[in-house]
């Protein structure tokens, strides 16, 4: 639930500070800070009303719906608040700091000419192989490189009165899902294994390599068809990252002069060299007289490799320098963390009230028509013992001699002789490629409400009746193909009496009510925050906001 109300109130994504406007005085006083900052990408957010919508949404929802939230609800946000002030000023005075330096257009422009190979599509080949496998298993290793060998040899005496295409559709054996044609590409490296590779890459547009060449796969011959050259991106496109890259190494180097000036400020001496030994019980004690020096609360310091520990004394030298800040940034600082409360309880306000809304007395014809609109909240999870067979690539049937090309097409041979009545468990001990093919493909029982034997197995396997098998399913994301078996129904999938789910469909009900009514509310509050404001936001072009802050509280 929390996830989703997330989603629909954050219509900007991720904000900090917006334009300031005559509208809201109170942000006016923020925008010399913020302004000119240049920590963003160019058009991150380029609709200041969107942003400033935003904000006020939030502090309506959460000023209207704030008595709707739970007083021990408000009790954890305040808690909450109050755990990560200290993180919320740290990150304050680092952005603040931060914020006053300015990192000139010619900056980027030439980092990326000199790192032009970062932001280039790398270079590519097209090429035609010839391949003869030698992966092969230790039983018959012996003959079959025997065997290797002398086809090796014959195809060189064939090659001499045929051309290498004419004689790949009878020798070769496809490991990498090649199309009919044999022809590859483009590609660039990391593809391949990496003595492949550098063949492919050694070779000029239409050179073919002379011979057979060993690798660790087997041997092959390869012509190089064409040579896609690299070609730098155009710096628009590559902007936004370059940006990114160039302001995150531009600001270490400012927190680490801000670092090693308010060390000598606050008498600070410091060297991870001088503490990386030391015991935990040592650096504790140590810790204690470094905040008593300060006059700092004690505040719990890591104290583990590569160099947390040192992060520790900066940040605890952050917060006593914001006990010195002048007023005017104090200010600052509680706008902030106004913004961060309003957007608690806003998201918590509108989720009681919207419950309130969806929690009534629903008819028995209302529950009927969702049981039937959603029939997926009400059926029965089924148990079964199953069997399943995985296919990732091709593989030589070594009794048949029968050849395949892609796991596809292993999967349908395997199909077909389901269908003539081979056994499933023989079948998967010799093409199945999981962990399950050394007991027949038997996964054993599997209960539809706890398994975790995947998505494809879930979807299809409980539909199957007692006996039956599915049709190769593709693995999404994973590649390859599965065929799954019901050996044995437990207790079948099967959609419940309407009498029997009438309590849970009334819950399901309820929670579907809620995120309607909760999106209507969300959407009312935006557009008349939107509407309110002023024409002075309404044509600004800067904005000022720092997104990361509502990611961390």
């Amino acid at each position: 639930m929390k996830k989703r109300i997330v989603f629909i109130m954050s219509f900007a994504a991720v904000l900090l500070c917006v334009a300031c406007l005559s509208a809201m005085d109170e942000v006016a006083i923020y925008a010399n800070l913020f302004m000119d900052s240049p920590h963003f990408p160019k058009n991150s957010y380029t609709d200041p009303v969107a942003m400033t919508a935003e904000l006020e949404f939030e502090k309506s929802a959460a000023k209207q719906y704030k008595d709707m939230i739970p007083k021990d609800v408000l009790s954890e946000i305040e808690k909450l608040l109050n755990e990560r002030e200290n993180a919320l000023k740290i990150y304050f005075m680092k952005y603040r700091e931060l914020s006053k330096h300015d990192y000139p257009e010619n900056m980027f422009k030439s980092y990326y000419r000199d790192n032009i190979e970062k932001f280039s599509i790398p270079e590519k080949r097209e090429f035609w192989y010839f391949f003869i496998s030698s992966h092969i298993g230790p039983e018959t290793q012996d003959w079959e490189k025997a065997q290797r060998e002398k086809t090796k040899a014959e195809l060189e005496i064939l090659l001499k009165s045929q051309p290498m295409e004419s004689l790949a559709s009878q020798f070769d054996q496809e490991p990498y899902y090649a199309n009919k044609s044999r022809k590859l590409g483009p590609f660039p490296r990391g593809r391949y294994p990496k003595d492949i590779e550098d063949v492919i890459f050694s070779l000029k547009e239409g050179e073919e390599t002379p011979d057979f060449i060993e690798t660790s796969k087997g041997f092959i011959r390869i012509k190089l068809l064409k040579i896609h050259p690299a070609k730098p991106y155009p710096y628009e496109e590559v902007e936004n990252n370059i940006r990114r890259t160039v302001i995150a190494e531009e600001d270490l180097k400012v927190l680490s002069v801000m670092r090693e000036s308010l060390f000598k400020k606050y008498g600070v001496s410091y060297k991870w060299e001088e503490w990386k030994d030391k015991t935990k019980e040592e650096r504790d004690k140590e810790w204690d007289v470094l905040c008593d020096k300060l006059s700092m609360p004690r505040r719990f310091a890591p104290a583990s490799p590569p160099n947390p520990f040192e992060d520790s004394v900066f940040e605890l030298v952050l917060l006593k320098d914001f006990e010195n800040l002048p007023e005017s940034d104090i200010e600052i600082y509680e706008f902030m963390r106004t913004l961060v409360e309003n957007r608690h309880l806003s998201m918590r306000g509108l989720e009681y009230a919207s419950l309130k809304k969806a929690t009534r007395d629903y008819t028995e014809n209302e529950l009927k028509d969702f049981y039937e609109k959603f029939p997926g909240h009400f059926y029965q999870k089924g148990i079964m013992e199953a069997r399943m067979a995985t296919f990732i690539s091709p593989r030589k049937h070594k009794l048949e001699a029968i050849s395949f090309n892609t796991p596809k097409d292993v999967a349908d041979y395997f199909y077909s002789a389901l269908i003539r009545g081979d056994s499933f468990e023989e079948l998967a001990k010799t093409f199945s490629e999981d962990d399950y093919a050394k007991n027949g493909g038997y996964v054993g029982v599997v209960d539809e409400d706890k398994s975790r034997m995947g998505a494809i197995f879930d979807i299809n396997a409980f539909d199957l009746k007692e006996g039956e098998f599915s049709k190769p399913l593709q693995r999404p994301g994973k590649g390859g193909y599965v065929i799954i078996k019901a050996e044995k129904v437990i207790r079948e999938k099967k959609l419940l009496p309407f009498e029997q789910v009438k309590d849970k469909a009334r819950e399901a009900l309820i929670v579907t009510s809620q995120n309607e009514i909760l999106v209507n509310m969300a959407k009312e509050l935006f557009e008349a925050a939107k509407k309110d404001l002023s024409e002075d936001v309404k044509t600004r072009k800067k904005i000022i906001l720092h997104g990361a802050v509502f990611n961390w509280f």
